[in-house]
């Protein structure tokens, strides 16, 4: 989508609070479809709260991508293990500061 082409974009040029805004605004638009098109919004909007610091908020973001995830994938496939260690980095990061 245009939305998550918008969030990349700022995401290379390190614009971390208007990507957000974009990913967000992609989560807002596809929430009423749980699918891994939704868990990537979720895990790409956890990037750029992690990018900030608001590891709280980023771990919100991976926990709902990782829960849709398990709906479609085996434990095993690299889809949901990617989001899993996404997510045990977060909360490493989370305690440390």
């Amino acid at each position: 989508s245009i939305l998550r082409l918008n969030a990349n974009v700022c995401y290379g040029a390190e614009l971390y609070e208007e990507g957000l805004r974009f990913a967000l605004d992609e989560i807002r638009i596809r929430e009423s479809k749980m699918d891994p098109v939704l868990a990537t919004a979720y895990a790409n909007a956890a990037q750029f709260y992690k990018q900030q610091a608001k590891y709280k908020q980023a771990i919100d973001m991976l926990e709902k991508a990782v829960a849709i995830e398990r709906q479609f994938y085996a434990p095993e496939q690299p889809e949901l293990l990617r989001d899993r260690l996404n997510l045990a980095v977060t909360y490493y990061l989370a305690d440390e500061r």
